[in-house]
């Protein structure tokens, strides 16, 4: 026998005489073989389990079976008492906002007014009449705004990099800014609303 199946066989026998825990056995590490079993665990969740060098499937089970999360309600449960509380100074509380979306710090005012100013002056069109706040949102192609995006993106490059005499390139830092921002914000409008369909 190898070094490391009898250090499971001993491992095997002194789990029957002691009946320990998976955790503990688990903790030597030993070797597994390739067989195993799909065992079904409370709530449904299946998962797959080797078996340790030496253990007979009986054992295996017997092993498996206990372990796992438990039912699904129980999960609830769980989650629900695990819930932090916010208390604020006035007495008030509220559940924790760990995990939720934290808009208020993702995104900028200053960037998202300047952004409103850019669309708003783009509202007149060539033959003068303003077209509505979400026109854009009826469908624009991906590739009509990746074409502009890579404009702007150069212009914004060039600007960047002082090299304005060695292009034909006049370049509003802002206006190209809130360019990309558009064009990228539409194309990933087009995907995600794609996806949705």
């Amino acid at each position: 026998m190898k070094e490391t199946e009898v250090e499971a066989q001993r491992i095997i026998e002194k789990k029957r005489e002691t009946k320990r825990s998976d955790a503990e056995v688990l903790e030597r590490k030993i070797q597994r073989d390739e067989v195993g079993n799909l065992i079904c665990l409370p709530g449904g969740i299946y998962e797959w389990f080797p078996r340790y060098v030496g253990e007979t499937e009986e054992e295996h089970v017997e092993r498996c079976q206990p372990t796992g999360p438990p039912p699904v309600d129980s999960q609830k449960e769980i989650h629900q008492k695990e819930k932090a509380i916010r208390t604020f100074d006035t007495g008030a509380t509220r559940d924790a906002d760990d995990g939720k979306l934290d808009f208020e710090g993702f995104l900028s005012p200053l960037t998202l007014v300047r952004f409103a100013e850019y669309m708003h002056m783009h509202r007149k069109q060539s033959n003068g009449e303003m077209r509505s706040s979400d026109n854009w949102q009826k469908g624009i192609p991906p590739d009509a705004y990746m074409k502009s995006l890579w404009r702007h993106l150069i212009e914004v490059w060039v600007s960047h990099r002082n090299d304005r005499d060695s292009y034909d390139i006049c370049c509003d830092k802002e206006e190209a800014l809130c360019a990309i921002i558009f064009n990228a914000s539409g194309y990933l409008h087009e995907l995600l609303k794609d996806d949705k369909s």
